[in-house]
């Protein structure tokens, strides 16, 4: 029973239980007495206490995990507990949240109870599906960078990751802290496939000459990011000129140029050339490849389209965006047949034993000329070499003497002997000579 003031018609009730019903009734009273007769009676029931959460997010093993457990009705402050609950997880009982780190995949069901301030009691049953541990990618490999122009460096690397989500690229400028630059999204099949080359442009109005800019790049996902790909590093300057020029001619028409690539930043190579001593123009560019810009030291090779009987001078520059390089050193060709040596002397002796009339040798010796690519000598019975011609090819180059082709000759038999001097161009003969065998 509880006694209110006079001329009240209201009342709370604050000591009710969740979930119980009750009843009521009201009379009166004055200074001598209560009266005789209460009111009417009526119930009410109260609304039990009750957990309304019934569902909960997925988690991922070693990924922090955290979800809040409601409940209504009853009286607060309310008390959590749970029974079950997957490894790595607990509740907290003052404010029913579930926190911690899984441990272990799986689905797992389990138990919250609360407890209101009335000690009434509520129970939920609940699960927590729990996912395999997120596998980082592997590291991005194969990074190149270029300078493409003035404010722009193009990089390029492999793919070697089958689940990143993004690509993280970084760089550094003259050794400072790197930073990352940027994010390449990847789209659920581009981060599922593998090998592929990725291309990134990095555009930059402030780039400076001189500046050496370092990069690199690495995958993500959910797990974190993969470890570094290697570091690719340009100077943002001109390229070093290329240096060991050096000119041959290969065929009737053509001059191969080979230099040896000095620098690490070029996107070409100019060829530049004149004719006679006229003044140089630029007669054919190398377009270099991203790998190849990057690399030092390898062989550039091109051939230069010439005509026979003019002297070209050759010289190779590199180039990119920034720049142009100096120079090389200048090399000169005369594209003409070389010039004829001279053949000094034919001699000729007996083989013994004299067994057949074919036993004779004869040896030449002549003047070693420049220019020649081979020797070739021609013997004939007549001294316009149409009467037993035969020749003798491939004789190699610097040589002044030789009998090859000229054993098991006719005895007692004028021979006439000439020396050509070959080149891609053409031949010049030596003089002709003649002897008498034995």
């Amino acid at each position: 029973m509880n006694l209110i003031g006079a001329n009240v018609t209201t009342y709370s009730d604050t000591t009710v239980v969740a979930g119980t019903t009750y009843y009521y009734r009201v009379r009166s009273q004055n200074i001598v007495a209560f009266s005789a007769t209460f009111s009417n009676i009526v119930s009410v029931g109260t609304v039990p206490l009750t957990i309304t959460t019934a569902t909960l997010a997925t988690g991922a093993v070693n990924a922090p995990y955290s979800q809040t457990v409601a409940a209504t009705a009853g009286t607060t402050s309310y008390s959590w507990s749970a029974t079950g609950l997957p490894s790595g997880l607990t509740i907290n009982p003052g404010t029913g949240v579930i926190s911690g780190t899984p441990t272990a995949a799986g689905t797992i069901s389990f138990t919250v109870m609360v407890t209101d301030a009335n000690l009434s009691t509520a129970t939920q049953a609940l699960s927590i599906t729990i996912a395999a541990a997120a596998v980082g990618p592997a590291a991005p490999y194969t990074l190149a960078a270029r300078i493409a122009s003035a404010t722009r460096i193009t990089l390029t690397w492999i793919d070697a990751s089958t689940n990143e989500t993004s690509f993280a690229v970084w760089s550094s400028v003259n050794g400072a802290a790197a930073t990352q630059v940027a994010t390449v999204t990847r789209t659920l099949t581009q981060g599922t496939a593998v090998g592929g080359t990725v291309t990134y442009n990095f555009n930059n109005t402030g780039f400076l000459a001189g500046d050496t800019y370092a990069f690199y790049v690495t995958a993500v996902n959910a797990a974190g990011p993969s470890a570094a790909s290697n570091t690719a590093s340009v100077s943002f300057s001109a390229p070093a000129a290329p240096i060991n020029l050096a000119a041959a001619i290969s065929s009737t028409t053509r001059i191969a140029l080979s230099w040896t690539d000095a620098s690490s930043n070029e996107t070409s190579f100019a060829v530049w050339s004149s004719m006679n001593g006229a003044p140089a123009t630029q007669v054919g560019t190398v377009t270099r490849s991203a790998a190849l810009g990057t690399a030092v030291g390898g062989a550039v090779t091109y051939n230069a389209r010439v005509v026979a009987g003019n002297t070209y001078a050759f010289y190779v520059t590199a180039v990119n965006s920034v720049g142009v390089s100096a120079p090389t050193a200048t090399v000169t060709v005369a594209f003409t047949a070389p010039i004829a040596p001279t053949l000094v002397t034919v001699t000729a002796t007996r083989n013994a034993p004299v067994l057949t009339s074919t036993r004779d040798t004869a040896m030449l010796t002549w003047t070693d000329v420049a220019g020649e690519t081979s020797y070739t000598i021609q013997r004939a019975t007549d001294a316009l070499f149409t009467v037993g011609l035969t020749t003798t090819t491939g004789i190699p180059v610097n040589t002044i003497s030789a009998s090859t082709g000229q054993t098991r000759l006719t005895l007692a038999t004028t021979y006439y002997y000439r020396v050509g001097a070959v080149n891609a161009v053409g031949t010049a003969w030596s003089n002709v000579m003649s002897v008498l065998t034995p």
